[in-house]
């Protein structure tokens, strides 16, 4: 046998290690955890971060035992609550519940003996949070990036520290200089050359309107909102052709505008589209199966019913299916025009096993690996609906090869 550490023995972590390396990752995501078969050597940041919230329950599953596994549960629930960019002030007290269990549990299993002075913090996280806002804008990766930025500007070797640290006043000076408007194009440019940068400013983004696109996402699907075809928030990206509705996706297509035009007489629709690869809202990429952000393109959304090609307008669960590409189409209502984008999706399968794991979150849901449920209206999801992206995991369960679900945070939180 190997050696026994906090549940798993050494010779286990080969096959965790393996596990997480046969997950398609989003490059957003970061680095995959790695060396975890070295008893997780060298870990950064980013990679505990990555390895705890995304990758860990579903590594460890059937590697550890239930009441160890459990008790990492509680942990991964805080931690999946205190790293989102946006908190409620509920959930700071949930997390804070969640790692009151983890400490417990985690004395009862392993004795005082293995207590940390950082589970003594944990019990201070909360007051941190209410203090300073989400852990996401104070913790420690800021410092690493500022020491990148330090890193970068040149030196003769004398007086190193003197040096930096008067490049970076005076970078931080420019910044907060405010040219006359009537300068600025002249005086921009040569700011970026001192400071050695191309930097253009960002875009505007219309915020109370991206959080309204975000609400579409949740709850039962209100038609009568005009944001369904709004589609001015969305960036398309390439390769784009134009598509041809073949007679199946047309008569799907039209129940799907039949839901959100009830009442109307008259429906036009193009047999022609516009197909895209990739999508972009508010800093949120997706990408379809046939885009090199393929990675990018497992979703979760309240879109997909019970019965296969059904749409749910009144959905409650949150289904897993991959993004074939996108539509963008432009359709007569009674002689009024409207534009709509859809996600054109193959929804997965539901396993019989769905909750093996455990019927709450944060555990990860087993389905189908291969399977995907029969075409249909669901298989045209407005791209609002949405809901986030999962990382899909490979195993085998009772000889059988599944999928296991681990949802990624999203970047803005309702």
């Amino acid at each position: 046998m190997g050696v026994y550490s906090m549940g798993v023995y050494s010779n286990d972590l080969q096959q965790v290690q393996e596990k997480v390396d046969s997950c398609h990752v989003p490059s957003e995501l970061g680095r995959i955890p790695s060396k975890i078969a070295k008893m997780f050597a060298g870990f950064t940041a980013e990679q505990w971060k990555n390895w705890v919230t995304v990758f860990s329950l579903f590594a460890l599953f059937q590697h550890l035992p239930e009441r160890e596994y459990r008790c990492w549960a509680h942990f991964v629930n805080a931690c999946n609550l205190l790293c989102t960019t946006l908190i409620k002030i509920p959930d700071v007290g949930i997390a804070h519940d969640h790692l009151i269990q983890f400490c417990k549990e985690f004395e009862k299993i392993y004795g005082k003996d293995r207590v940390t002075p950082n589970m003594h913090l944990h019990m201070h996280l909360a007051d941190c949070v209410l203090d300073y806002g989400p852990v996401y804008s104070f913790w420690l990766f800021s410092f690493e990036r500022y020491n990148g930025i330090l890193g970068k500007y040149h030196t003769n070797n004398k007086s190193v520290e003197l040096q930096m640290m008067r490049k970076f006043t005076r970078d931080q000076d420019l910044d907060d200089l405010e040219f006359p408007r009537e300068y600025s194009d002249q005086l921009q440019p040569l700011i970026s050359k001192v400071r050695g940068s191309t930097k253009t400013q960002a875009p505007s983004i219309d915020c109370k309107k991206i959080l309204s696109l975000l609400k579409l996402s949740e709850g039962n699907i209100d038609i009568a909102n005009e944001l369904w075809y709004s589609v001015d928030c969305f960036s398309f990206g390439p390769p784009h052709v134009i598509g041809c509705l073949d007679d199946d996706d047309l008569r799907y297509l039209t129940e799907v505008y039949r839901l959100f035009f009830p009442d109307a007489l008259d429906i036009t629709i193009p047999r022609l589209y516009d197909q895209y690869a990739s999508l972009e809202c508010a800093g949120e990429r997706f990408g379809s199966r046939f885009s090199r952000l393929n990675r990018c393109s497992f979703v979760l959304a309240k879109w997909a019913g019970p019965f296969d090609g059904e749409v749910d307008m009144q959905s409650t669960d949150i289904r897993p299916g991959v993004v074939m590409h996108f539509v963008k189409q432009s359709v007569s209502v009674d002689g009024k025009r409207y534009v709509f984008s859809f996600a054109r999706v193959d929804w997965y399968h539901r396993h019989p096993d769905r909750f093996l794991c455990g019927p709450e979150d944060p555990f990860p849901e087993v389905w189908c690996a291969n399977q995907f449920d029969t075409l249909g209206a669901a298989s045209f999801m407005p791209v609002q609906r949405i809901l986030g992206k999962f990382v899909p995991g490979y195993d085998r369960v009772n000889d059988e090869n599944v999928m296991f679900v681990m949802p990624l945070a999203e970047k803005f939180k309702m």
